[in-house]
């Protein structure tokens, strides 16, 4: 009956279990690698962002008490210095029950003006979310009176998330690039190393079968360096050893034989 099952080999057995086990290693690690970076990455960017937030809630106290926003204004025109934020809108409380109304405002050059985020404003208190599909982080921070410690008013910052986007990204192809060098690196070792752990079996299946062939049984397979492939070898060559004397025995006994009919056959002529 013909077999039609499918035969593997060992050398593509064992490529096969080294690629599939180093793959899944490093596609978990870089994974972890680029979560802990992102992280970091966005802890960076938060903090940074509530610092800023903090500094403007405590300078704005000052002004809040102002009629007109001519002084505020030309303060938060200084944010020009710091790269990060693109928009800023101070919000006044007229009394502790009131809505807050927008009081003054900062643009960065080139961005465009914002409506009023009133209505975000608790929701992004002291809680950075990244908006507009991570372009941007925006969050809010009340106004306290230093003496009063009475809410004056609100904060609302718009911060540049560019970079942390631009470093996410050098992060993620870093990461793919490592993780391919180090599979060429790991594929060219399994080979190598397959290379060392087939390349006796395949002399042992070799040489079975050219004995088989030839009927050599005074032929002896040859050591390995190998534990296990060297036993193989040795259990090979006592099993050669014992079918050598086997046929040894064999012809002996054919001899004898022949021999013995030839013997008779002069006893029956004579």
């Amino acid at each position: 009956m013909t077999d039609n099952a499918v035969k593997l080999s060992i050398r593509s057995l064992f490529l096969w279990v080294v690629m599939s086990i180093t793959t899944f290693s490093l596609a978990v690690l870089s994974t972890l690698a680029v979560y802990t970076q992102i992280e970091t990455y966005r802890n960076e960017l938060e903090s940074n962002a509530l610092m800023l937030a903090k500094l403007v809630a405590r300078s704005a106290s000052t002004y809040l008490y102002d009629e007109t926003p001519e002084r505020i204004e030309s303060a938060l025109s200084n944010l020009s210095a710091a790269e990060l934020v693109l928009n800023a809108h101070v919000y006044k409380l007229q009394s502790q029950s009131s809505e807050p109304q927008i009081f003054a405002s900062y643009n960065r050059e080139g961005q465009l003006l914002l409506g009023g985020k009133e209505s975000q404003l608790p929701s992004l208190f002291m809680a950075p979310q990244f908006a507009d599909n991570g372009h941007y982080l925006e969050l809010s921070a009340k106004v306290f009176d230093t003496e009063t410690n009475i809410q004056l008013g609100w904060i609302y910052l718009r911060v540049s998330s560019d970079n942390f986007n631009e470093l996410v990204g050098k992060s993620i192809w870093l990461n793919i690039a490592v993780a391919l060098a180090l599979l060429a690196i790991s594929f060219y070792s399994a080979v190598r190393l397959q290379r060392v752990v087939t390349g006796p079996v395949e002399q042992i299946a070799s040489f079975l079968q050219r004995t088989s062939r030839q009927r050599d049984y005074s032929a002896r397979a040859d050591r390995s360096s190998i534990r296990e492939l060297d036993i193989l070898a040795d259990a090979v060559n006592v099993m050669l050893f014992r079918m050598q004397e086997y046929m040894q025995k064999q012809r002996q006994a054919e001899e004898q034989h022949r021999k013995l009919n030839a013997s008779l056959e002069d006893m029956v002529s004579h």
